[in-house]
């Protein structure tokens, strides 16, 4: 009897001491990118990850639910119904019965099962992460996003991009990035199955002049501090024109933002798309408290 004893006495020291080995607690586990909380640290068993079965489950919106008469795990959901038992290394899917590497068990009140053997039950693709010792679960159908590429700290803005309130309108009788958002502008009117606008580099220079202008004495506005208007510039350029029109931006960093900020707001969408203009001239200037200035001004003939 005494050898039974201290036998048990034995194993449990070795079971308590086998547990305490195997408990990582720098294990991270995250499902399609979103790192997912465990109540208590993850373990390697077996060479398996074991992990509190909520976690996972209600993860993946399963109904969890716990016998303690049978000790069984039960989840389910529309399609699948999954039942696993403390110390069995069975684990049954629907109605199929399937091997799992390391038995479920329970530690510090929480359930323990194989993140891979469920995981892998709920058609998740799982990865390992050696080095960052993290667990990967990704559901079927995830796409990951495109990495970004990071601006370093002092080239990132500081600013908010705006685009002018009330773009100006006007009835009257008488450079790379600039010549991307004149060719996005014109793709946008052949949408709509309007004529293209021609490029003028005399209102180029004139757009170039006001953008430059905003950037140097920090204004968004189609009237400069010297309270000329914009067909004043097309006047004082000797810009023919019968009617015209000026759209701003500030802080965009690339055309394709101005173009589709300016789409998005009804009244620089209603310019754009006005069948009446003829011409058109984009200024582009780096510099400035926003950084970046766009004009853009349409005339017709």
């Amino acid at each position: 009897m005494m050898k039974k004893i201290i036998s048990v006495l034995v194993a449990m020291i070795l079971s308590v001491s086998a547990l305490g080995a195997l408990a990582d607690s720098d294990i991270t586990i995250t499902l399609d990118g979103t790192l997912l909380a465990s109540p208590v640290s993850p373990m390697i068993v077996n060479d398996s990850t074991m992990v509190p079965f909520r976690v996972i489950f209600e993860a993946l919106d399963m109904q969890v639910n716990w016998s303690e008469a049978l000790q069984k795990v039960y989840a389910m959901n529309d399609e699948k119904t999954i039942i696993l038992t403390i110390g069995s290394d069975k684990m049954i899917v629907n109605t199929d019965i399937k091997d799992i590497p390391a038995v479920p068990f329970i530690s510090n009140g929480h359930t323990l099962v194989p993140v891979r053997a469920i995981s892998e039950a709920m058609d998740c693709k799982v990865d390992w992460d050696g080095e960052a010792r993290k667990v990967i679960l990704k559901t079927a159908g995830y796409v990951e996003p495109e990495p970004s590429v990071d601006t370093p700290p002092s080239e990132q803005p500081s600013f908010t991009p705006v685009i002018d309130d009330a773009p100006a309108y006007i009835n009257k009788n008488n450079a790379e990035l600039a010549a991307k958002l004149i060719e996005l502008i014109n793709a946008k009117r052949s949408d709509y199955g309007l004529d293209v606008l021609t490029a003028d580099d005399n209102i180029n220079q004139v757009a170039l002049a006001h953008s430059e202008d905003m950037a140097d004495f920090d204004y968004l506005d189609h009237t400069s501090p010297t309270g000329h208007t914009y067909y004043d510039r097309l006047d004082m350029a000797g810009i023919y024109y019968i009617s015209a029109a000026e759209t701003l931006a500030s802080g965009f960093l690339t055309a394709e933002d101005v173009a589709e900020s300016w789409i998005k707001s009804p009244a620089h969408k209603e310019i754009i798309l006005s069948p009446s203009f003829t011409h058109i001239g984009v200024g582009y200037y780096a510099g400035g408290t926003n950084g970046t200035y766009w004009t853009m001004m349409l005339v017709s003939r």
